[in-house]
């Protein structure tokens, strides 16, 4: 039975309130203990004790200690306590000391109070006693302040017709009492917790009393409260036992762990664990624990299912530990474990009925697994989860230390994380290094190229046909050995194998990370991507817990609904009842809209004839590819290789067998970001960072070493020299373009600053002019619906983007910042103060908005020349000239003077035709 505190007042039980709670059970227990005028609290000699009394019979001075600490006593802090006690004792004739604790000692505490001898205690003249965890309501009830725990477990069974789990007795300002969750069976989890008088009655407590005593004690936080006022629900504990690791289905099932008949590779850590294991059922090791350690998606719980299904012990207990929520829990895995070895051997060791009980539970079944030479095993998946709940981690740690301290054949393997950025208190980060130093390190790295062969192999049985060296080389370079990666690009391959796409339309239309996650979100509304995008923020969670959260912001119906849907679409998964995204790179993408791994792919076109293609694109808007290709005219492949490098760039909307560019790509061009947008696109693949690396690292380097580091970061491209040549002289051509480096004979050198030099010579830029040039993108009545639009309070960049379409929004704020109309942030858009005045200063119409272009100079300078007369298309050019020059089509010249013309005409300043503009008379 355990010690918990209760205030009745707060919801929560607050450390000053604790310890006032704590030292007043303390000094009755003293009083009880045959001791009187006690003092918590005393100093003797600069030392602080918590416990002063005198012998109520004999002429004795007792100083004790106590704790309340959720962590078992270890053998230095009882050895502390000695030591405090022995210069108190010289020359007094002997003095008593007193040990209260809430929690057990740990066994090495345990075997050095065993060796004090009690010649040695009378020498020193101390009386040593010591009450800890259950050995405390032991002593109540010999004292007949209350009953025993088998008393209060036989009345609790009784009365609710439910099966006792764990017990406490509950120290609280009006009274103790015991709690006692209750449940369907000892395999079961409890649903239910009643409390029960110190004679054993069963009471009732007031909702407010029994909301607030779930808040405090963590156990309890998530069961109802059963009084004898609510018979109507005290038989309604659900049997529901703690789930094991869920297992896919096939080889590209990426939304689950592999299943073991679909399990690849991984030889170098199944041996670690295979010696480890061995070396534990020999007792050739100290060690009871290893940890496999690796970022997301490499595959760790595959391996722990894997582990699970092999007969490297004769029995293995796997659990998720994102439901491992209380400390109870762990009774579930120990009973687990006790009644599979029954069920091999028949032992006939005793389940156990509460977390006190695991103890017994484990050494009973450790002494059988010695006699017969055999080792039990216990996995921990996402053990992560249980850094955030320090109870549960604690209470883990302390059956670690247990099995390890009595080196029980008991192994426990862990699987965590450890590419997570998180932050511990003090204490966690302690009981993170003790874990680390009672458990073995055991690194699961990504995928060798033998690994990544083996599931191409697997996809090629899938698809009925060996899969193309272009399709497999994309494959590899794009997943560059990353499990999940691979796996899901598979499954990629085979739908889009289904719906009819060849491996060399997939290999030209190239594969962005962007595109996967997206189609996992294909057909939800933008509501339910914020939906979803929130309850990935509060996972991994039961409903209730995400109902508490989220209340006010989504109903209860609601969240039921989207959390079945979500479900059925496998964008989430359900083990227990603890909800989680199906994977936790999923969630990284779902939680920063970033991508959380750098793609690679080899550029096989050189920048130049990609890009000439862009002015066709913005030209002939979208269409179909095979339709644009032929347009294009000359080889269609050359075409199709083209394309794909705009797509892997961005520069393209990935929607398959469409050219179109993409809403960032539109907004690049026309906010004359169009380099900015380029060197964003190239940083994002993983081998130019490695180049820019290198380069900043050395200063310079040579084409060879491009190749050669190519090579290195490629090693399942198998290529002639002249191929890695090529490969490196057309990625150094790419970041030269983008203007990140400079290129001298066979040097490619670093570069202060970045430049659009090469960039500015395509004709699909808006040109360079100087600054106060005023060539509008959209016509005078968009800038009009925008200011109304900004009326109220200051919009989003997406709100915009909604209301006028990506297709004019970029240019409509463009033109509208060149008015001073607006003030534009990187996500926001608000109006300026001379916006404001306009608004505010009566009817907004059309006119007045042009009229604010006509300080311009190149306005004015066209309005000059249209003095003497009629002002065409070429005469305006020439005017332009004077201000600066744009490298474009005929046809892009004409629609921008158009709209410039527009704007005149809408001042009322001149008239605009189709091939000028003219004055009005």
């Amino acid at each position: 039975m355990r010690i918990a505190f209760f205030d009745a007042e707060s919801d929560e039980l607050t450390s000053q309130q604790k310890g006032r709670l704590f030292e007043k059970f303390t000094a009755r227990v003293v009083e009880l203990c045959g001791y009187r005028d006690v003092v918590i609290r005393a100093k003797r000699a600069s030392l602080e004790y918590d416990i002063e009394a005198n012998s109520a019979l004999h002429d004795r001075k007792l100083y004790g200690e106590a704790k309340a600490h959720e962590a078992s006593m270890s053998g230095k802090e009882a050895s502390a306590f000695v030591g405090k006690l022995l210069p108190l004792a010289v020359g007094t004739g002997g003095i008593d000391g007193l040990f209260i604790s809430t929690s057990p000692f740990t066994p090495e505490a345990e075997d050095y109070l065993r060796s004090l001898s009690s010649a040695g205690a009378s020498i020193a003249g101390i009386s040593l006693r010591t009450l800890a965890g259950s050995q405390i309501a032991q002593f109540l009830n010999e004292g007949n302040i209350c009953i025993s725990e088998a008393q209060l477990r036989e009345k609790a069974a009784a009365v609710t017709g439910l099966a006792p789990c764990d017990a406490w007795l509950t120290v609280a300002d009006r009274g103790d009492f015991f709690i006692v969750t209750l449940g369907q069976s000892v395999m079961s989890t409890a649903a239910n917790f009643a409390a029960f008088s110190l004679t054993g009655d069963w009471i009732s407590l007031s909702s407010g009393e029994a909301r607030r005593l779930a808040k405090q004690i963590s156990d309890l936080e998530e069961l109802r409260f059963v009084s004898p006022q609510t018979p109507e629900v005290k038989v309604s504990g659900d049997a529901q036992t703690l789930p094991t690791v869920v297992a896919g289905s096939g080889w590209f099932d990426y939304k689950f762990p592999s299943p073991p008949e679909c399990f690849i590779g991984r030889e170098t850590a199944l041996v670690e664990i295979d010696k480890f294991l061995t070396e534990v059922r020999g007792a050739e090791t100290s060690l009871r624990a290893a940890q496999v350690l690796s970022r997301s998606g490499v595959g760790k719980s595959s391996l722990l299912l894997k582990v699970a299904a092999s007969d490297r012990a004769i029995c293995a207990v796997t659990v998720d530990g994102r439901n491992l929520r209380v400390p109870s829990d762990l009774r579930l895995i120990a009973a687990e474990l006790v009644e599979l070895v029954n069920q091999i051997g028949d032992p006939a060791i005793a389940l156990p009925v509460s977390q006190d009980a695991i103890r017994q539970s484990f050494t009973s079944t450790g002494s059988y697994l010695r006699d017969s030479g055999q080792l039990a095993l216990i996995q921990i998946d996402q053990f992560e989860a249980l850094l955030s709940r320090p109870a549960v981690f604690q209470s883990v740690l302390d059956l670690l230390i247990f099995c390890t301290t009595l080196s029980l054949p008991i192994a426990w393997i862990m699987a965590r994380k450890n590419d997570l950025a998180a932050t511990y208190d003090e204490s966690a980060a302690i009981d993170l290094s003790q874990m680390n130093e009672l458990s073995r390190a055991i690194k699961l790295d990504d995928f060798s190229p033998p690994e990544e062969q083996a599931l191409l192999d697997r996809l090629a049985v899938e698809l009925g046909a060996p899969v193309s060296q272009t399709l497999s080389e994309a494959l590899l370079t794009f997943s560059a050995g990353f499990p999940w990666l691979l796996k899901r690009v598979c499954a990629h391959v085979l739908s889009m194998s289904r719906e009819g796409v060849t491996q060399a339309n997939l290999s030209r239309g190239g594969l962005r990370a962007e595109d996967l996650f997206n189609e996992d979100l294909a057909g939800l509304e933008e509501g339910d991507k914020a939906l979803l995008k929130t309850l990935a923020a509060n996972m991994p969670n039961t409903a209730s817990e995400l109902a508490r959260r989220l209340e006010g912001e989504v109903s209860v119906q609601r969240l039921t609904q989207k959390l079945n849907e979500f479900l059925g679409r496998k964008l989430l998964r359900l083990s227990g009842d603890v909800y989680d995204t199906y994977n936790d790179v999923f969630k990284a993408y779902l939680l920063t809209d970033r991508i959380p791994f750098q793609t690679r792919f080899v550029f096989r076109v050189t920048p130049g004839p990609a890009f000439a293609l862009l002015p066709k694109i913005v030209e002939e808007g979208p269409m179909d590819m095979s339709v644009f290709t032929k347009r294009v005219g000359g080889n269609a492949i050359a075409t199709y290789n083209k394309l794909r490098e705009l797509r892997l760039l961005g520069f393209l909307d990935p929607q398959p067998g469409r050219v179109a560019l993409s809403p960032e790509a539109s907004a690049a061009l026309e906010s004359d970001s169009l380099g900015d947008y380029l060197r964003r696109a190239l940083r994002s693949n993983a081998l130019v960072g490695r180049l820019l690396d290198l380069v900043a690292n050395e200063d310079s380097i040579t084409f060879d070493d491009v190749s050669v580091m190519l090579q290195r970061e490629l090693p399942h491209i198998n290529v002639n020299p002249n191929t890695w040549s090529s490969y490196a002289s057309i990625m150094v051509n790419w970041v030269r373009y983008a203007g990140m480096v400079d290129v001298e004979g066979d040097r490619v050198r670093s570069r202060e600053s970045a430049s659009d030099e090469l960039l500015l010579r395509r004709e699909f830029t808006r040109g360079n002019f100087s600054s106060g040039t005023f060539l509008p993108s959209v016509r005078p009545k968009l800038v009009r619906s925008l200011l109304v639009f900004l009326k109220g309070d200051s919009k989003t960049l997406e709100d915009v983007r909604s209301e006028f379409g990506p297709k004019y929004s970029a240019s409509l704020i463009r033109d509208s910042r060149a008015l001073g109309l607006i003030d534009d942030h990187e996500e926001s858009v608000g109006l300026s103060a001379h916006g404001r005045a306009i608004l505010d200063g009566g009817d907004v119409t059309e006119q007045r908005i042009a009229s604010l272009c006509l300080g311009k100079p190149n306005v004015a300078a066209i309005l000059s020349a249209a003095a003497d007369g009629p002002v065409n298309f070429e005469k305006e050019r020439e005017v332009l000239a004077r201000f600066g020059n744009a490298n474009w089509t005929e046809g892009t010249w004409k629609w921008r003077l158009g709209i410039l013309n527009s704007w005149l005409a809408a001042s009322g300043q001149a008239k605009a035709s189709r091939v000028g503009v003219r004055l009005q008379p």
